[in-house]
């Protein structure tokens, strides 16, 4: 028996999707070394608290998170979204490289499901979305992508809190071939400098827009990128 399990969350509205939830959750118990976790098919126990509070921090506290997105947006809390948006949004600021978002084609979303579905695959700052027609090929796309964010995790190696993994994925971008980051750590930013061909530049981000735009902070460090090649990296004329 394997003694590391990763714990998974299957997140969805369940009365339109229990039979993909259902194939998906087949397909990675297959796996000896996954436990499912929150709502069927998932395996927590009874907690002491309210559905809110627990399936919130099921999501913060899972190793992967599945978004399950079909036509329904689901009923609305009091917070104005959807428990499946509030599960997501918990798991976006625990760790946003943990998310795998999964869309069921051949349904029409309803208004608000539209818009929630246009946020997480906004081009620049949401997710590659693994499209399925069918509970088989849900299951397989599923598996899949599992072992691919699976073989991703095994070469960092050490628990990295949620700057670290920005930082992780800013270290393997790069401007200029062989031209590698350096950062450094304040209590309100990060620092990262790429020496390139002798001329250093510096890009800072703030912690607090960082935290609240982790993808949207990616794409300003590849337009930056885009600036300084724009510039020759001011080591001479852009050909």
């Amino acid at each position: 028996m394997c003694a590391y399990r990763v714990k998974i969350m299957l997140s969805s509205t369940i009365a339109d999707l229990s039979a993909e939830r259902s194939a998906i959750a087949r397909s990675l118990q297959a796996a000896s070394n996954v436990e499912l976790t929150g709502v069927s098919p998932g395996t927590t126990p009874s907690r002491a608290g309210s559905p809110f509070y627990e399936t919130v921090n099921i999501a913060e506290e899972c190793h992967l998170y599945f978004l399950i997105l079909g036509g329904k947006y689901g009923y609305e809390t009091e917070m104005g979204k959807s428990a499946t948006q509030l599960e997501y949004e918990a798991a976006y600021r625990t760790d946003p490289t943990k998310i795998i978002v999964m869309r069921k084609e051949n349904v029409t979303p309803d208004a608000r499901q539209a818009e929630f579905i246009a946020q997480v695959e906004d081009y620049h700052k949401g997710y590659f979305v693994n499209r399925f027609k069918t509970k088989s090929e849900a299951a397989e796309k599923a598996i899949s992508s599992y072992y691919a964010w699976l073989l991703d995790r095994a070469s960092i190696g050490r628990k990295l809190d949620y700057f670290d993994h920005f930082i992780r994925i800013a270290s393997q971008r790069s401007p200029f071939p062989g031209a590698r980051a350096e950062y450094r750590l304040t209590d309100d930013r990060i620092e990262l400098t790429f020496n390139i061909v002798g001329h250093v530049h510096s890009v800072h981000f703030d912690k607090v827009a960082l935290y609240n735009d982790f993808w949207g902070s990616v794409l300003h460090l590849e337009k930056r990128f885009e600036e300084w090649r724009g510039k020759g990296f001011g080591v001479g004329p852009t050909h």
